[in-house]
């Protein structure tokens, strides 16, 4: 972060399963946001979710909170436009990492898309996702941060990895 109240955080990975995207979109509040992004080069859809709690504390750090100032309660109304440009932000920030960390298994690149809200991921086509879930440990709220992408772009690169580790194709 670009601020004098720079703030170490980490994600640790909660858990992670197999779901539909529409069951995806019910986890949601309905005044929820998305960050969209594809999985290139084959140009599948990623998406990234930050919790309310964690998206309020980033927004806290960004405006020079310091460790020690507790954030008033998320609310659960609509984001506003400037609230939608930061969430905006910082998952754009959050891409760049993600990709450096999934270099070590696979050739990847990540482009940011735009965002979606819950109603536009539950209208969407029917689709299998792997969802990992992970905490950010750091603040002092409980936070979360969900990441959301295409079971098919796994299967095949770990189907792959295993065909030639197992039969010396490598």
């Amino acid at each position: 972060l670009s601020n004098r109240h720079e703030r170490a955080i980490q994600l640790v990975l909660i858990g992670q399963r197999e779901i539909e995207l529409a069951e995806l979109a019910e986890l949601m509040l309905p005044t929820d946001l998305a960050g969209v992004f594809q999985v290139q080069p084959k140009g599948l859809e990623g998406l990234m979710f930050l919790s309310r709690p964690f998206f309020f504390e980033m927004l806290c750090t960004l405006f020079g909170a310091g460790a020690n100032i507790k954030p008033i309660r998320p609310p659960t109304r609509e984001y506003t436009r400037i609230e939608r440009r930061f969430y905006m932000r910082i998952v754009k920030e959050m891409l760049p990492m993600l990709e450096e960390q999934w270099q070590a298994i696979a050739p990847v690149q990540l482009a940011w898309t735009g965002m979606q809200a819950r109603s536009v991921i539950a209208e969407s086509e029917a689709r299998s996702s792997l969802v990992s879930t992970f905490e950010v440990v750091g603040f002092s709220e409980p936070c979360r941060v969900r990441l959301a992408v295409p079971s098919e772009l796994f299967r095949k690169h770990f189907l792959n990895c295993f065909i030639e580790d197992e039969f010396g194709l490598r």
